[in-house]
């Protein structure tokens, strides 16, 4: 009869799964060191929109937005689309090429400047996003300026154009 014979003693499988509990382990020791970071570097809040982004999309009608694509001197842009009505800023979508504080901070600026007239968007800086957000860590404040920058220059070409 033609029986096949497996090549693994029960002792091999035995260290085979031992050595996949360890691994599995590790990962999530690993994990849970990330997360306590994550804790200690962020705020809820910002937590929050690392997991769930405020209009980081396309939007359906965006060939009817101004929209406008700035990239930062650190080499991540942030795509803006905007929704602007009699002066007022209803609705601002974005995108970005950035990680994850990039879309942080644009979620963030995207919740600050949605139904306010132009002037007072104009008024939005990098300081208020980053106040808005509470802990962020200090090396990533780079990324409210992009957010805020990239957002100035496409109102600057919607002003150009009206």
């Amino acid at each position: 009869m033609n029986e096949k014979k497996s090549n693994e003693s029960p002792q091999s499988s035995s260290s085979v799964n031992k050595k996949l509990n360890e691994f599995e382990d590790f990962i999530s020791g690993l994990e849970a060191e990330i997360e306590a970071k994550n804790q200690e570097d962020f705020s809820p809040h910002a937590l929050f929109l690392a997991d769930h982004p405020y209009h980081y999309q396309i939007p359906e009608n965006a060939d009817k937005m101004v929209q406008k694509e700035w990239r930062g001197p650190c080499g991540d842009s942030v795509r803006w689309y905007l929704d602007i009505h009699d002066g007022i800023l209803k609705n601002a979508f974005y995108t970005t090429d950035g990680c994850t504080t990039a879309s942080i901070a644009s979620s963030q600026t995207a919740m600050l400047v949605e139904n306010l007239p132009l002037e007072k968007v104009r008024q939005i800086t990098d300081k208020k996003v980053l106040e808005a957000l509470g802990k962020f860590p200090q090396e990533d404040w780079h990324c409210a300026t992009l957010a805020v920058t990239a957002l100035q220059l496409t109102l600057d070409k919607y002003q150009r154009r009206n």
